[in-house]
């Protein structure tokens, strides 16, 4: 029988990694879209590790460094993300060997922490702090498929439909009044530079400049994002960033991303109304967001009928050098997360236009 070979992923390995995702998590991706994860990182190259077994991979674990802000500091970490291995290798001391090998590049490297989105199973599996549950909320937008089935009578279902296409028309005025324009990005230029700098942060979050947007958002293949800005005077005030994907045969959404300049809290309203107004114009049924509890912008969400929903994800968080930053990265109210900072939304889905 031959051995199982555990050696550092490369370029090349992108068709392998295709057949392996398959097989594994049986979702179709592309060889483009696993160059662009792991090759094109404008922080640097990937600490992915392959399980190798007569040529094919059995295996993989790792992740990719991040640039991350704690408090005032910049600080390049390691997100863990597509640890698998196939089912009929999990019962040996495979992942073992594999965390063993992983956490040895991660001292390599100097990383001083690792950080993740893990789901039940993988965290069983591992090591790393459980901080919390990734709070979810979800925004039914078929109403009137969801009240019918309540037993209103359909003229009644009438009403609070045009009520909901009432409310989002009074946004657009408001928006009109604050002479600010919505635009549509193709591509993050330096003003979102400015507005990183001066926008509303959580004191550990990943840092959102104009090279890691775009990295993130324009130049993903298969992954389509509609994003929308406002802008006053040319100057960014915030952006929001959307994905549109089907399952089972229905269009769903997901608030991918968001950032608002400080002082301008409102311009996130304007900004959900407009994704609203997007949204349920391409037929999605819902929209869902990951926002931490204790975000300012929480309260919004839920007012404008966002529901609470149960997350099988979790944020996890693993220590390798002290510097302080135990007790920080260890209390979910210090984070600053969005669907867009995990590798669950970077998962190839088909999406429409």
């Amino acid at each position: 029988m031959d051995k199982i070979l555990i050696r550092p992923c490369q370029k090349g390995d992108e068709k392998k990694i295709v057949m392996f995702h398959e097989k594994a998590c049986i979702s179709y991706s592309s060889p483009e879209f696993w160059k662009w994860k792991y090759f094109e990182n404008p922080v640097g190259e990937n600490g992915i590790l392959l399980a190798m077994k007569e040529g094919m991979i059995i295996g993989m674990i790792g992740g990719i460094p991040t640039n991350m802000q704690i408090g005032s500091k910049n600080i390049i970490a390691g997100q863990v993300m597509d640890l698998n291995i196939l089912e009929e290798y999990r019962k040996n001391s495979l992942f073992i060997n594999m965390e063993r090998q992983t956490r040895k590049i991660i001292l390599e490297k100097g990383l001083p922490f690792t950080f993740g989105f893990s789901n039940k199973i993988t965290l069983r599996n591992r090591l790393d702090h459980l901080v919390s549950s990734v709070n979810m909320l979800i925004k039914p937008l078929d109403i009137a498929s969801y009240i019918s089935g309540k037993g209103i009578p359909k003229p009644f279902v009438n009403l609070i439909e045009k009520g909901f296409a009432k409310l989002l028309g009074w946004r657009e005025k408001h928006l009109e009044s604050e002479e600010v324009e919505i635009v549509e990005i193709n591509y993050f230029d330096e003003r979102f530079d400015d507005l990183w700098k001066d926008s509303i942060k959580g004191e550990i979050m990943v840092v959102r400049d104009s090279v890691y947007l775009n990295w993130r958002y324009i130049r993903c293949p298969q992954t389509n994002y509609k994003i929308f800005a406002v802008e006053k005077n040319k100057e960014i005030l915030g952006y929001i960033v959307l994905q549109i994907f089907k399952k089972k045969g229905f269009n769903y959404g997901n608030i991918a991303d968001f950032l608002i300049r400080f002082g301008y809290e409102w311009v996130m309203d304007v900004l959900l109304s407009k994704a609203i107004i997007y949204l349920k114009g391409n037929s999605v049924r819902s929209i869902c967001c990951w926002i931490p509890l204790h975000s300012p912008f929480y309260p919004l969400l839920r007012g404008k009928g966002f529901w609470k929903r149960e997350n099988p994800v979790a944020l996890t968080v693993r220590l390798y050098k002290n510097e302080g930053l135990s007790d920080l990265l260890k209390d979910e109210k210090n984070w600053y997360y969005t669907i867009g900072d995990s590798d669950n939304s970077l998962i190839p889905r088909f999406v429409s236009n």
